[in-house]
């Protein structure tokens, strides 16, 4: 925040395009993402700082393409840069992502061990038919045709007992606030 506050759009574009690009972002990925005027200066610099934590995620790319292609408004923006961080603060804090993949248009992180990490920004979660949906979906996902070891949800806020107990059911790890 105090980066952007003391910086200006053009140095802190200037200093995004860099990040990008010795992450091994190409330059056409990176000029294409900082020139979506759907993201803010601060939604880019927080998108940029975040994929800057994953150091040796591979994937970061497609994180980024896919943000450029699917933002088309506030809410999209806001959605790309909260999961950025969120995966970010997974991995530096023991939730170790060898790689981002898409998994049914939906950004998704893959272990070492080829164990699926979701990280979802929501306020307070609960079970519900779509709730089911989703978890049950997760629970037969396969990369790369192999059904994966594990899944771990890791959302932002809190999740009702309810929701809890039916995703452990399942064998999910969970991580709530």
């Amino acid at each position: 925040n105090s980066l952007v506050a003391t910086s200006s759009p053009l140095d802190l574009r200037k200093a995004n395009l860099g990040k990008l690009k010795d992450m091994g972002i190409s330059g056409k990925d990176a000029e294409a993402f900082l020139a979506n005027s759907h993201f803010s200066p601060l939604h880019q610099t927080r998108i940029v700082t975040a994929l800057e934590k994953m150091n040796g995620v591979k994937g970061r790319d497609i994180f980024l393409r896919d943000a450029t292609t699917m933002c088309e408004n506030e809410a999209d923006a806001t959605f790309y840069e909260q999961t950025a961080r969120l995966i970010a603060h997974a991995h530096v804090h023991g939730l170790t992502v060898d790689h981002i993949v898409l998994l049914n248009g939906f950004p998704v992180c893959i272990a070492p061990d080829g164990g699926v990490i979701v990280a979802l920004q929501w306020d307070y979660a609960m079970w519900s038919p779509r709730s089911e949906s989703f978890a049950n979906g997760l629970h037969e996902v396969k990369i790369n045709n192999v059904k994966a070891p594990s899944v771990t949800v890791v959302l932002t806020g809190a999740m009702s007992a309810k929701l809890r107990q039916e995703l452990e059911k399942r064998g999910f790890r969970v991580q709530d606030k």
